[in-house]
């Protein structure tokens, strides 16, 4: 199974967009680390297909509604 990393930002809406695909739930962990300290201004989460596995920066994101961000916060 596929595990997914996607980026969140905020720019007067919320952007997603993935980043990168890896084999193991270990392999996503790490690309999830290292892209968190990289990017210091986005969310990050990783997905295996629809289910949300782990995220990584959330607290860098406003609590907006309106963006969509409590759906992806309590997923």
């Amino acid at each position: 199974m596929v595990y997914t990393l996607y980026r969140f930002t905020e720019g007067g809406a919320l952007v997603v967009k993935p980043v990168s695909e890896h084999r193991s739930l270990a392999e996503g962990f790490t690309a999830g680390q290292d892209a968190v300290h990289a990017d210091r201004t986005s969310a990050f989460a990783l997905y295996q297909g629809e289910t949300r596995v782990a995220r990584f920066g959330v607290a860098r994101l406003p609590d907006r509604a309106e963006a969509g961000l409590v759906g992806w916060l309590l997923s």
